[in-house]
């Protein structure tokens, strides 16, 4: 299974910030995208990375340095090894690779929410009131309403006011104020609009696993890519200047959606 048009856009990001970029392994990166289909799979790709490693670090036998932290875990502890999408699933990704646990439960947390919603926006392009992460409330006149909010076909809101989730006096009050006048303001919360450097983090995130997956170790074990490392690492730091974010048209304009 190849690339989807997202990840071929992130392998453009990463040509970015690569000094030399290696040449294109169509049949690796397929390779990472196959199905689950044997109980072995996962252990077969792993005693594969192990190889790679040791052509660098020999006294590391049968193991797996993890991309993200270089921490190295013996192929005993698979446990501690966990299969992770580059680009997430929810998404529309379908490429995967290996992190340690750890490394994969602090994306799960931090990155790929936001990421991947915002991919998700991009890729189907909506609008960012269509976004799936809503907090569960609303503001009529500045006055809070517990319920939803969904952005329907012709550019119209619908609004579903929870009963159960306002007060008796709260639900009167509604029903007498909005009964005699149209509310003159409707504001909502967007969480994704505060999550600008998350989603860029995300972005920079895919594209380094994918050449993890395509490349393997050769490519990881550059120095220079230590400040990559520290970055996805503290996404919330700022350790890459913006001027790098710039870099690529296409990343530009992926990101520009943020400010809608």
């Amino acid at each position: 299974m190849g690339l989807s048009r997202v990840e071929r856009d992130f392998w453009f990001l990463t040509a970015c910030f690569h000094p030399t970029p290696p040449s294109y392994s169509y049949r690796n990166r397929a390779a990472m995208g196959k199905k689950n289909k044997s109980k072995n799979t996962k252990m077969k790709y792993l005693k594969g990375l192990s190889k790679n490693l040791e052509l660098f670090y020999p006294e590391f036998n049968n193991s797996f340095m993890c991309p993200i932290c270089l921490k190295i875990i013996s192929l005993s502890n698979k446990n501690r090894i966990s299969e992770a999408h580059i680009i997430p699933k929810a998404a529309g990704g379908n490429v995967k690779t290996y992190l340690c646990t750890s490394c994969n439960n602090n994306f799960g947390s931090q990155q790929d929410k936001w990421f991947g919603e915002h991919v998700r926006l991009n890729e189907k392009k909506k609008h960012m009131l269509q976004t799936n992460i809503k907090k569960g409330y609303f503001l009529f006149n500045d006055i809070k309403i517990n319920g939803e909010w969904k952005y329907a076909q012709n550019n119209k809101l619908e609004l579903l006011i929870y009963g159960n989730r306002n007060s008796p006096e709260m639900n009167d009050h509604i029903l007498s104020k909005f009964q005699k006048e149209i509310p003159k303001s409707l504001s909502m919360p967007i969480p994704i609009l505060g999550k600008d450097r998350l989603i860029k983090v995300g972005y920079l995130t895919a594209a380094y696993l994918l050449c993890f997956a395509t490349f393997g170790y050769s490519w990881i074990l550059q120095s220079y890519l230590d400040e990559i490392r520290n970055q996805i690492q503290t996404p919330e730091e700022k350790i890459i200047s913006e001027i790098f974010w710039s870099k690529s048209k296409r990343f530009q304009v992926r990101m520009s959606a943020i400010k809608r």
